[in-house]
């Protein structure tokens, strides 16, 4: 059966007991805080993709920097081979002009030079060196040597020339403090002006 009240009213009036009922103002109050539970649930996500988006663009903007701003190191040269240092082997020799010992040079040689050798053997392949002393006058007749002869004059006078001919005016006076250079095979002869002292 209908009632004689306007529905509107009845409405209204249903609204108002609801608002005055205790139970549906509580039903009320939870349906807000819900709403907000969401509202603030969609702004935390908000915020948090805002700042990882700001962090992702720092981090960018840093790398980019420090790329620019720091240089490659520079490569350092390769380190050169280390160099070793190896010392001579020799046997040391020495000689005072007074400590030379003298004794007659071999059968090759004319009767009257001497001989000192100051070191090495003369007798065996292999480097030596040796001293002549020579009469003055003394003479060399044009020979020939195996190897090359490195000749300095260490007294006197040492005339030589090069050839067979033994010709005086061909050959060459070598003073003290001379040096000369006999290739091998070559052949040359000499003699002495005054007692003359020569170094092989």
């Amino acid at each position: 059966m209908r009632s004689g009240v306007p529905r509107s009213i009845r409405r209204g009036d249903d609204r108002r007991g609801e608002a005055s009922h205790p139970s549906g103002q509580a039903a009320r109050e939870g349906r807000a805080r819900s709403r907000l539970r969401r509202g603030a649930g969609r702004r935390d996500d908000g915020d948090r993709a805002v700042i990882r988006s700001s962090i992702l663009v720092a981090s960018i903007v840093l790398a980019a920097c420090g790329g620019a701003a720091t240089p490659n190191p520079p490569t350092p040269p390769s380190a050169s081979p280390a160099r070793t240092i190896v010392p001579l082997a020799f046997t040391p020799a020495s000689s005072q002009p007074l400590e030379l010992q003298w004794t007659k040079a071999p059968a090759a040689y004319p009767p009257g030079a001497d001989i000192s050798v100051l070191e090495g053997d003369t007798t065996k392949p292999g480097p030596y060196t040796l001293r002549l002393r020579f009469p003055d006058g003394y003479t060399l007749p044009p020979h020939a040597h195996p190897n090359d002869e490195h000749l300095t004059v260490i007294q006197g006078t040492f005339v030589i020339g090069m050839g067979r001919s033994a010709s005086r005016e061909a050959a060459k006076d070598l003073p003290v403090g001379s040096f000369l250079l006999i290739p091998n095979r070559t052949d040359h002869y000499a003699w002495a002006s005054g007692e003359t002292i020569v170094q092989l």
